[in-house]
C-alpha cells in the first residue's frame, strides 16, 4: 500500500430543550468549557482564543459556523485516522457533561443539551452539515479526477455505490408518513464535481467530487495534494469509518497506477452518476435499482462494488502488506453480507443497524406517531455515552469495536508517531510544561513563535510543509533556542 495521508472532519449538530438559544450560543459555550477543562493540555491560535485550538493529539477542534468541528490529526493509514475519529467523541461527551456548570449557559436555561454527529436538521427545510475525508494524491491525478475524465468517472462509479456501505441511514419524514434512505448527504449532493468553494454561500453546489484545490503545506509541494470529498455520512461505526477510507485508498492507488483502463471505464463508469446516486439511496434492497454503465449494461450498486473489490484482488494479489490484506477480506466479508443475510451488517453498518432499530419500533408505535422514528434516528448519532443508542448497543457488545478504552485514551493525549501531527503535539507538550502558549501559533503546516509582547522582529515560523515529517529534535531545538531568553 502506498504511503498517504488520510484525515476526517465532522461537523456536530448541537441544540437544547429551549428554542430560544440558538446553536451559535451553543457552540460559543462548549469552546469556553474546553478553553476552562484543556488548557493546560492543548493550545490555540492566540488571536483566535476560544474559537480554535489544536489538541496535544494533533487533532482541531474549532466553531464552524455554529457547527463545533474536529479534524483528525493526519494519519498513515485508516484505521488510525478511525482511531482519532473515534477519540474526539470521548472528548465531546466530557465537554457535553462539563456545559451543565457553564455559568454563562445556566443564565439562559437551555434545558437538555444535545450533541449529535450526524448530517442533517430537523428544520421543515433541512440543512446538511458535513463529514469530509481527506487522501493525499498525486497532483497529476488530482487534475483528472476533478475534471470530466476517464479516471473520474470511474471514481465517481465507486463512490455513488459505496454508500452501501457507508452510509449513517436517514428517517425522512414527509406530509403523510416517512421513508427510510441510507445515505443521509445524498439529497444535498446536486453536481458530478464541484466547484472549489470556500464558503457556505456556495455549499448548494455540493458535488460526487470536490474540485477543492489545496496542498498539504504552505508551498505548492510538487508531490502531493489533498483530496477533499464531502459526499459522505458521518459515521458511528469505527469499522465503517476504517472501510470506507481503506477500500478508497485502494481504489485511488489503482487508479494512481493507471491500472483501472478504458475497457473498465466502459465497464465500471456510470453513465448518469447523480441519478445512480439518487436511486442507490432510496434501494433498501440492494436488488432493485439497476444502474446504466457506458457500455450499456446495468447492474446494481452491490454488483459495482463487487466489481471494484474484484480488481483490488487482482492488483494487491502480491502484496504482503497486512492493512491491505484486512481491507480486502473485511470489504468482501461485507460485500457477502449485505447480498446473503443482512442481520450479519447488524452492529457493523451504520445504515443496516438503524433500519433494524427502526423496524423494531414501529412494533411499539401506531401509524399516527411516526414521527418517533425520527427521535430514534437522532439519538442514534448522539456522542453521549449513556445515552446515545449507538454507545447503548456498543456498552451491550452488539457493536464492531476495533479499538479498546486504553487505544481511545492514549489516543486523546498523543498523536500519530509517524506524521508531522507527532511534531505538533510535542510542541503543545512543551508550551504547556513551559507556560508557552500564548506565545504560539499553530496551523497545519507551520507553527509560528513570539516572545512576550508581540515584537514584530521577534517573530519567527517554523515550517511542518511535509505531512509525512516526524522529527521533532530539530524543532524542539530551535523552539528552546528562541525562547531560551524568557
Amino acid at each position: 500500500m502506498k504511503p498517504r495521508i488520510y484525515g476526517l472532519e465532522h461537523e456536530y449538530a448541537i441544540f437544547c430543550q429551549n428554542p430560544a438559544v440558538g446553536p451559535n450560543y451553543l457552540v460559543d459555550a462548549i469552546m469556553d468549557v474546553f478553553a476552562d477543562n484543556f488548557s493546560n493540555l492543548y493550545s490555540n491560535f492566540p488571536q483566535d482564543r476560544n474559537r480554535s485550538f489544536f489538541l496535544q493529539n494533533g487533532a482541531r477542534f474549532y466553531n464552524d459556523q455554529d457547527h463545533p468541528e474536529f479534524c483528525t490529526p493526519e494519519t498513515t493509514n485508516p484505521l488510525n485516522a478511525a482511531k482519532y475519529a473515534k477519540t474526539e467523541e470521548k472528548i465531546l461527551d466530557y465537554l457535553l457533561m462539563k456545559m451543565v456548570d457553564n455559568p454563562k449557559l445556566k443564565r439562559e436555561n437551555p434545558g437538555q443539551i444535545y450533541l449529535l454527529k450526524n448530517n442533517v436538521d430537523c428544520q421543515e427545510n433541512p440543512e446538511s452539515y458535513g463529514c469530509h475525508e481527506n487522501y493525499s494524491i498525486l497532483p497529476h491525478i488530482f487534475q483528472e479526477l476533478t475534471t470530466i475524465s476517464l479516471l473520474s468517472y470511474i471514481f465517481m462509479s465507486f463512490l455513488v455505490t459505496r454508500q452501501i456501505i457507508c452510509g449513517a441511514g436517514h428517517v425522512k419524514l414527509l406530509q403523510n408518513g416517512w421513508e427510510y434512505q441510507i445515505n443521509q448527504r445524498t439529497p444535498f449532493t446536486v453536481s458530478e464535481i464541484s466547484a472549489d468553494f470556500r464558503d457556505r454561500n456556495n455549499q448548494t453546489q455540493r458535488g460526487i467530487i470536490n474540485a477543492k484545490d489545496e496542498y498539504f503545506s504552505t508551498i505548492r509541494n510538487p508531490k502531493l495534494k489533498r483530496l477533499h470529498l464531502t459526499l459522505s455520512d458521518s459515521n458511528m461505526s469505527e469499522f465503517v469509518n476504517y472501510l470506507k477510507m481503506g477500500m478508497t485508498a485502494l481504489v485511488l492507488e489503482m487508479i494512481e497506477e493507471y491500472f483501472l483502463t478504458k475497457v473498465d471505464f466502459s465497464k465500471f463508469a456510470l453513465k448518469y452518476p447523480l441519478e445512480g446516486l439518487r436511486r442507490v439511496n432510496n434501494d433498501l434492497s440492494l436488488k432493485r435499482e439497476k444502474l446504466t454503465t457506458e457500455d450499456d449494461q446495468k447492474f446494481t450498486a452491490l454488483e459495482i462494488q463487487e466489481m471494484f473489490l474484484e480488481k483490488a484482488q487482482i492488483f494487491f494479489q502480491r502484496s504482503s502488506d497486512i492493512t491491505v490484506k484486512n481491507i480486502i477480506r473485511d470489504w468482501s466479508e461485507t460485500l457477502n453480507n449485505l447480498k446473503n443475510n443482512l442481520t450479519l451488517c447488524f452492529g457493523k453498518l451504520d445504515w443496516v443497524t438503524k433500519k433494524f432499530l427502526i423496524e423494531d419500533q414501529l412494533k411499539k408505535i401506531d401509524k399516527e406517531t411516526f414521527h418517533k422514528l425520527k427521535i430514534v434516528d437522532m439519538q442514534y448519532h448522539s456522542i453521549e455515552q449513556k445515552k446515545g443508542l449507538y454507545y447503548i448497543l456498543e456498552k451491550n457488545g452488539k457493536t464492531k469495536k476495533l479499538f479498546s478504552d486504553t487505544d481511545l485514551k492514549y489516543a486523546q493525549n498523543n498523536a500519530p508517531l509517524d506524521t508531522r501531527a507527532f511534531i505538533r503535539g510535542q510542541i503543545i507538550k512543551e508550551a504547556s510544561i513551559r507556560n508557552w502558549q500564548n506565545y504560539i501559533e499553530l496551523d497545519w503546516c507551520y507553527a509560528r513563535l513570539w516572545r512576550p509582547f508581540n515584537i514584530e522582529d521577534d517573530k519567527t515560523c517554523l515550517y511542518l510543509n511535509d505531512p509525512f515529517e516526524n522529527n521533532w529534535e530539530p524543532i524542539k531545538q530551535k523552539l528552546l533556542s528562541f525562547y531560551e531568553k524568557i
